[in-house]
Order: C-alpha cells, then sequence, then structure tokens
C-alpha cells in the first residue's frame, strides 16, 4: 500500500460520520503509525544515499579544473622546476668544492651527519618592479631545497671525474654527492666509511640596494631614509609627501622584512641544533679558522636581530652580519642579484675583502685599496665581459647615487651598458 493511498484513508478516518467515539480514532491512528513507519523509515534511508550521492558529485565537479587553470598551473610548475634546478646546481656544486677543494675533519664531518649543512643566500633584488617576481621565485626555490637528501658516497674507481647523480622526482628527491673515500675514513667509523645521508639548512636574507630600492622603502618620504638621494630630488619627494596621506605612496618592502624574519628565525634554530653537537676530542685543540666560540656567534646574532627588526633604509649590515655568521658555522655562500654581474660584483668584492681582514689581517687603511683593485681587475670585470661585451659595470651617475658607499664601483669601472 503506497504512501498517498496511506494518507488519504486516514483523511476519510478523520474526517468519517459515524467515527465518533473518541477511543475507536485513536486506534485508527495507531494502526495508521504503524504501517507508515516502514515507508518513512525508507523514505529517510534514500534521502541519505541522495545526500550522499550528491556531496560525491559535486565532489567530482569541483575536482574537474578549467582548461585556462589547468594551462596555467602547468606554466606555474614549469617556471619552478626552472628555477629550482638553477638552486640545486649552484648547491651541489658548492658541496662538491668544499668536500673535494677544501680541508676537511672529523669535527666538520660529524657535525655535517647530524645537523646538516647551512646555505646562506644573500639577495639584492628591490621590492619593485619585475624584481619583484624574481624575489617570489627565489623564495619557493630556496624553501623547495628543504625537502631534499644529500647522500655522500664513496667514489668507485671507475669514476675519473666525480659525477653527482639525482634520483627521485619533485616530491622525493635524493642526490648522491661522491667524495673521496679518505674523507669519509676520518670520522673513523665503519658505518660512516660507507656514507651518510644530511640534508641543507637554507637561509635567505635580501636588501635592495638599487635605486628600485629607493622607490620601494616603505618609509622613503622619511629624511633619514634619503641618504641616497640626490638634494635636487628631495625637495620635490617632500612636496608628493604632503600632498598624499598615504605614506607607503612609493612602495612597500613587507615582503622583504619578512625574508628577513624568517631568515633570522632559521639562522637561530640551525645554530641552536649545531652548537649541541659535541666536539671531537682530537680537535679540540686545533686552530679555528675564525671564532667558533658560542658566544662569537650569539653576539652576532643579537646584532643581526637588532638590524633585521630597525627601520633603517638598505640595511646592509643584515647581509654582512648574516654572511659573518654563515662562515663561522662552516656554511655555503650564495650571492646573486638581477644578472649576477653588477650589484653581486659589488658585494662578491667586498666580502673578498672582508674575508681578507678577518682571516688574513689585512691592514685597515689597506682595505678599500684592495675593495678598489678587485673591482678594476679580475674575475668581476671578466664576467661583465662575457655577459655583456663590454667591461664594465651596468650602472649610470643616478643609479650610482643609489647604492650604499661600499657598494659603489670606482670610477671608469661604470656606464651606460645593456645587460
Amino acid at each position: 500500500m503506497c504512501m498517498a493511498s496511506k494518507v488519504k484513508n486516514l483523511c476519510r478516518s478523520v474526517t468519517k460520520s459515524g467515527a465518533t467515539d473518541c477511543g475507536e480514532r485513536v486506534a485508527d491512528q495507531l494502526d495508521w503509525v504503524q504501517e507508515l513507519t516502514p515507508s518513512v523509515r525508507k523514505l529517510l534511508q534514500a534521502l541519505d544515499c541522495l545526500w550522499r550521492t550528491a556531496n560525491l558529485m559535486q565532489a567530482t565537479y569541483l575536482l574537474v579544473e578549467p582548461l585556462q587553470l589547468s594551462f596555467q598551473m602547468g606554466t606555474i610548475q614549469h617556471r619552478r622546476d626552472i628555477v629550482f634546478t638553477h638552486v640545486l646546481t649552484s648547491v651541489v656544486v658548492s658541496i662538491l668544492t668544499r668536500l673535494w677543494c677544501q680541508n676537511v675533519d672529523a669535527h666538520f664531518l660529524t657535525r655535517l651527519s647530524k645537523v646538516g649543512m647551512l646555505a646562506s643566500f644573500e639577495g639584492l633584488l628591490s621590492c619593485h618592479g619585475d624584481e619583484m617576481g624574481m624575489l617570489e621565485d627565489m623564495i619557493v626555490a630556496i624553501e623547495d631545497l628543504g625537502r631534499i637528501t644529500f647522500r655522500v658516497r664513496p667514489t668507485t674507481d671507475t669514476e675519473s671525474v666525480p659525477t653527482p647523480v639525482v634520483e627521485g622526482g619533485r616530491l622525493l628527491m635524493t642526490v648522491y654527492i661522491p667524495v673521496p673515500e679518505a674523507v669519509l675514513r676520518i670520522m673513523g667509523s665503519p658505518e660512516s666509511s660507507k656514507g651518510f645521508s644530511f640534508h641543507i639548512n637554507p637561509v635567505f636574507f635580501n636588501i635592495g640596494i638599487n635605486e628600485q630600492a629607493t622607490i620601494a622603502e616603505r618609509d622613503s618620504c622619511n629624511p633619514s631614509c634619503m641618504y641616497s638621494v640626490p638634494n635636487s630630488a628631495r625637495k620635490s619627494i617632500t612636496c608628493m609627501h604632503n600632498t598624499t596621506t598615504n605614506q607607503n605612496r612609493f612602495g612597500d618592502i613587507s615582503l622583504q622584512d619578512k625574508i628577513n624574519a624568517d631568515g633570522l628565525e632559521m639562522l637561530r634554530e640551525f645554530y641552536n641544533r649545531y652548537r649541541h653537537v659535541p666536539i671531537v676530542i682530537a680537535e679540540r685543540n686545533r686552530r679555528p679558522s675564525i671564532c667558533e666560540s658560542s658566544v662569537c656567534v650569539a653576539e652576532l646574532l643579537e646584532k643581526l636581530s637588532a638590524s633585521v627588526h630597525s627601520k633603517k633604509g638598505k640595511n646592509v649590515e643584515i647581509l654582512q652580519i648574516s654572511a659573518q655568521i654563515c662562515r663561522i658555522l662552516n656554511g655555503l655562500r650564495f650571492t646573486s642579484c638581477k644578472s649576477a654581474k653588477d650589484r653581486t660584483s659589488m658585494s662578491v668584492t667586498l666580502e673578498q675583502c672582508t674575508v681578507l681582514k678577518e682571516q688574513f689581517d689585512l691592514a685597515e687603511h689597506e682595505f678599500l685599496r684592495a675593495l678598489e683593485c678587485m673591482r678594476c681587475e679580475g674575475t668581476r670585470r671578466e664576467n661583465t665581459l662575457k655577459n655583456a661585451g663590454v667591461k664594465k659595470y651596468a650602472f649610470n651617475a643616478l643609479q650610482l647615487m643609489a647604492l650604499p658607499k661600499l657598494y659603489r664601483p670606482p670610477a671608469g669601472t661604470y656606464g651606460n651598458v645593456q645587460t
């Protein structure tokens, strides 16, 4: 008997003229409820099944990407793969250089196997224009390094040239780094002589130093942040500032602030793990190359923290302190800008002179002379020749005024060059 028929019978029983007795009417209703209950139960089950089917269909529909979105996601993934390939190649070459071309000891290898290796990336990009996209690409590529496993293995007799091997895919990748057997035997344990795995601990610090960074400075209208702006331009900037209520009209460096703050926290986290690795007894009497005391690094971290949280424009002290900490912790150093030949040359030569001063006792009065010599002759000038066909850095007079003093090239080494 269908539900519609049961409802009709109920209506007839209620309106039936002969049904005047209350007891009979209640009995009829109870009989109707008992007959209707199985049908109601089946209806509820059918509705539940329909609800689950609708949810499944909706989920399936949402998984279907539009053709335009699918093409866009493929383009983004392709871009991510290209950028990551560049970063991974740089890191692998640096690791090979560290293990093959420099002296390693049990102290270094033990900490490498326990806490991994620090990789400090220094960026000179501005938060303005096209360089903003480059900065975002670097963030993603450097973060992707954290999911890569590196494994040190002894070289085989058939390997005339040490060649790293990459296995796996995007989600799980392993890079095998060949090293001489003598290096692995330094650790002393039979297990270590067969190789070990480690991870890269990447940190990223960025300070824009060119004229676009001047525009992007959050407080660029503040006189304290206009040290590199010519006097003729300061008056017009002040006038524009008085006609607007938005102090961030010229740009925003909040991304740069976040990059530096995150880099500081990651550097602190790595150092906390690094300093708890026990030092090999045989290595305690060796002379440290720079300064490996915990007090030294702790003080530098405090100075770095103060610089990161300050509002000083173009605070290149952040880059210099982070680089010093990386050298103390036997890390890898990477420096880049847009083309890696102009601003990068200024930063690399400055770091080279700093290393000469810290580790090789370069006299203070010879610092600027050595810095100018490195920028006038040698690898940096040859790099500009190979990239632009001219032995000149691509700076004009206006761009030169925007650079911090220690990042300015010597006279006669720069000019209007197409990069």
